[in-house]
């Protein structure tokens, strides 16, 4: 098992191409297009990368857990390579996508989704409410969740890789 550390020919190798896809899912080259850059990562590598996300993982889960006052881990991280429209064919008829792309140390697009579901439990714990539809207030609630928690796991991944990384102020939107 590796110690999670990255040579940055590996940082640049996980990075490179994300400049390239595009938030515009319905984009017929984007569909096309594929992660052929990281198609050729080394086992070393994704595994390098796994033990990154692992730790990361764990701060986030820490981190969700105090802001909503309940134990929170989030294991098992998966790392796969797949073609952007692999992963839209994958995604729910409906969820909440928070835009967040990297501004500082690495650029390129990041975002999270959540299914709508967990989207709800997230800002019912952060409202202090019971279920409920998704509201421009309980999106702003995911946002300063994910916000925290984000924050979390680039310092953890940036203290490793020596870079100091960040995002744009996250944005959500429920995509149907």
């Amino acid at each position: 098992m590796s110690d999670g550390s990255l040579s940055q020919d590996e940082i640049d190798a996980l990075f490179q191409g994300t400049d390239e896809i595009m938030s515009d899912t319905s984009t017929t080259d984007a569909m096309q297009s594929d992660v052929t850059a990281t198609a050729s990562l080394s086992q070393n590598v994704i595994s390098a990368f796994k033990d990154l996300l692992e730790v990361a993982a764990n701060n986030e889960g820490e981190a969700l857990g105090a802001m909503v006052g309940k134990t929170v881990e989030i294991s098992n991280p998966k790392v796969d390579i797949n073609s952007l429209s692999d992963i839209i064919n994958t995604l729910p008829k409906e969820f909440i996508e928070i835009k967040m792309d990297f501004d500082t140390g690495v650029v390129g697009d990041h975002s999270y989704i959540l299914d709508i579901d967990t989207a709800k439990v997230i800002a019912s714990l952060m409202m202090g409410q019971e279920g409920g539809d998704i509201t421009e207030a309980s999106l702003s609630a995911i946002c300063e969740v994910m916000n925290t928690i984000s924050g979390n796991a680039l310092t953890t991944i940036g203290n490793q890789i020596k870079k100091d990384l960040r995002t744009s102020p996250p944005v959500a939107k429920k995509i149907t």
